[in-house]
């Protein structure tokens, strides 16, 4: 291979290194402070399991996870009403008074760790959707995959 080439080979490649770098960690936003968090310690904290029909997939999975609740407790003061999710490719999805009880960030499918090809390493889901009809999906718009930020909104 050409110097050229390698250059330019090694260009294109740059952007997808930074992008996967970027999630081994996520970053939590308030009043204009940002705290990096890693997945790892995330998957750590991820004590929470169920099992749960996941609608877009059409399957039963196993979900293994952390409140998020418990997440905005341990990393936001004063606790927001309102919280905005920002995934790797900019879908933004806002949650306002939210059921704390039924919100999981989670961090393991079927007892591996989410990675990017499961829409990971981390996506927000309920627990319980009872009374919403799985077949519709836009009754799951709140759920947000590859999550690579929370922030509070004022």
């Amino acid at each position: 291979m050409t110097p050229l080439r390698l250059m330019f080979a090694l260009a294109l490649l740059l952007p997808s290194i930074y992008s996967w770098s970027d999630t081994h960690t996520i970053n939590l936003i308030q009043n204009g402070v940002t705290t990096e968090i890693s997945v790892d310690s995330l998957r750590e904290q991820a004590v929470v399991e169920f099992e749960l029909y996941e609608p877009f997939r059409r399957e039963t999975i196993q979900v293994r996870g952390l409140m998020l609740d418990e997440l905005i407790s341990q990393h936001f003061d004063p606790y927001p009403d309102t919280i905005e999710l920002t995934a790797h490719d900019d879908y933004k999805s806002t949650l306002s008074r939210w059921d704390k009880a039924n919100w999981v960030l989670m961090t393991h499918e079927n007892g591996r760790p989410l990675g990017l090809r499961q829409q990971g390493p981390v996506r927000l889901l309920e627990k319980d959707y009872t009374g919403r009809n799985p077949e519709n999906l836009r009754h799951f718009n709140d759920w947000v995959w590859m999550i690579k930020s929370i922030e509070a909104v004022k």
